[in-house]
């Protein structure tokens, strides 16, 4: 329940209850709708509760945990569209959230066989990471790019192009981290 409150408040923090994935809450008087003001409003604290209100049963009912699993996917599918191009955003913020939610797109499109899709995300997603310096995407992005053409692509010039970018942003990625873990131990 912590984890469903959690996520309703991300969501609404950024004005995202309007998305069609929840199927606008507000606008409906469904199950959904009556889960998500409950816990909003505060009538719902825990699964007793919210099966007793929309079950009159337990937190043991299938039906309840079946509503409480497809509600918490809706709601993880939903973090995916708040939008970021807010003024309330640095430029900084902004590139963050919109290159991870760009590299999940690439790794969805590359396991459903969309790869030229996928690469060409994934170049225009890298020019951000090296902008702002996201090493760690960086170097994960330069990888896929780096394995594409090297077998499918066949482009020496690329290959060469992405394994460097590889080897540098790995080696200072490796290095943050290092730094990072020795400030923690000492």
């Amino acid at each position: 329940m912590k984890q469903i409150l959690e996520l309703i408040n991300v969501i609404d923090s950024y004005k995202a209850q309007n998305i069609q994935v929840l199927q606008n809450p507000f606008a409906t008087n469904n199950k959904y709708s009556t889960f998500y003001k409950g816990i909003k409003e505060g009538s719902i604290q825990s699964d007793a509760d919210a099966a007793n209100l929309l079950y009159n049963s337990g937190p043991e009912n299938h039906k309840y945990k079946k509503l409480k699993y497809r509600f918490r996917q809706r709601l993880l599918n939903s973090i995916l569209f708040i939008d970021v191009n807010k003024p309330n955003y640095t430029d900084i913020q902004k590139a963050y959230y919109n290159c991870y939610k760009d590299w999940a797109t690439v790794r969805v499109l590359l396991g459903k066989g969309a790869v030229r899709s996928a690469i060409a995300v994934a170049e225009k997603t890298l020019r951000h990471t090296l902008k702002f310096e996201f090493t760690e995407l960086s170097c994960n992005i330069s990888r896929v790019l780096r394995l594409y053409f090297a077998t499918t692509e066949g482009s020496k010039k690329k290959f060469v192009k992405y394994i460097g970018l590889h080897k540098n942003n790995c080696k200072s990625c490796r290095q943050s981290l290092l730094r990072r873990s020795c400030t923690g131990i000492c």
